[in-house]
């Protein structure tokens, strides 16, 4: 589908066959085998495509490490290329908390994402922040 309407996508996964045994966290806890099948399918139909993508994908910012601190280690050791950080920031109501087991932690990674530090450093490091209509 995002192939035939020319959509980017989120490949949470390794891209390269030689990367297989990187399972991401958020298929941590399907049997091995099962994911790295899962994962190769994947790679196989992306192959035949030519549908944008970041080039890396981390979903290390996540409860306990919504610090800005363990955010700005990331910055530091970024790939070339592009990479989607998974983010869950926002602000907690009363629906929140009647749907989700995430709340505070989203409001923990809002104030990390717009840290005055964060900031700083993603200008020192010359980082770009991009949205997935300028891949």
């Amino acid at each position: 589908l995002a192939d035939s309407f020319k959509l980017p996508v989120r490949i949470p996964f390794p891209r390269q066959a030689d990367q297989i045994d990187h399972i991401p966290p958020i298929i941590r806890g399907v049997p091995p085998e099962t994911a790295r099948s899962i994962v190769r399918a994947d790679q196989q139909q992306l192959a035949a495509r030519s549908i944008k993508a970041p080039d890396h994908f981390l979903a290390t910012f996540y409860d306990p490490l919504t610090t800005v601190e363990h955010l700005l280690r990331l910055l530091e050791n970024l790939a070339e290329g592009t990479t989607e950080l998974m983010t869950h920031p926002g602000a907690v109501d009363e629906r929140l908390q009647a749907e989700s087991h995430y709340t505070t932690q989203r409001e923990q990674e809002a104030a990390a994402l717009t840290s005055p530090q964060v900031k700083a450093r993603l200008t020192e490091l010359g980082i770009q922040l991009i949205t997935f209509a300028d891949l």
